[in-house]
């Protein structure tokens, strides 16, 4: 009865161990993964931020800011989705950093997906300079485009609201 006591306790403690072995290989390669995944989605550069990284360094308050030289940081914060991006990407040059705050938006035309930007901003968290748009500056409409505009809207006819059909 010890031999076999012995002998069921002794594979007992073998499995378990096996056991052990493989639990600690999942782990670890659960755990590379998992690392490797976070990395990449953290280092992805998508679309829109290519996009307003290149209209960012285009402009000249860009280059006055932060020197000739601007670079980004390796890591962007916010939300990029399949219609819509909201990033901040840290970038620095000679003269210090600051962050490119931007926003876009994706539309599906007959060439395909074409990305937008709709706000974008160079800021200077802690620093005196207020935040400065690096939009395409857009031309101010003459007081009589305006009223032009406004006596046109005024020639509409009002919209008339139709009462809700009845779906069969």
């Amino acid at each position: 009865a010890g031999a076999m006591l012995s002998h069921y306790l002794s594979s007992a403690f073998a499995g378990m161990a096996r056991f052990e072995l493989a639990a600690r290989a999942a782990g670890a390669a659960a755990t590379a993964f998992c690392t490797y995944k976070g990395v990449e989605l953290l280092l992805e550069f998508p679309e829109p931020c290519e996009l307003m990284l290149a209209q960012a360094r285009a402009h000249p308050a860009v280059a006055e800011r932060l020197g000739a030289e601007m670079q980004r940081s390796l890591m962007w914060t916010g939300r990029v989705t399949d219609k819509r991006a909201v990033v901040t990407i840290p970038v620095y040059g000679e003269r210090g950093g600051a962050n490119i705050v931007g926003r876009a938006c994706c539309t599906q035309g007959e060439d395909g997906a074409k990305w937008d930007v709709l706000t974008l901003d160079l800021e200077s968290p802690g620093h005196v300079p207020p935040p400065v748009s690096l939009m395409p500056e857009v031309p101010q409409a003459s007081p009589e485009e305006m009223a032009r505009h406004v006596a046109f809207h005024r020639s509409l006819p009002p919209m008339v609201a139709r009462p809700p059909t009845a779906v069969r």
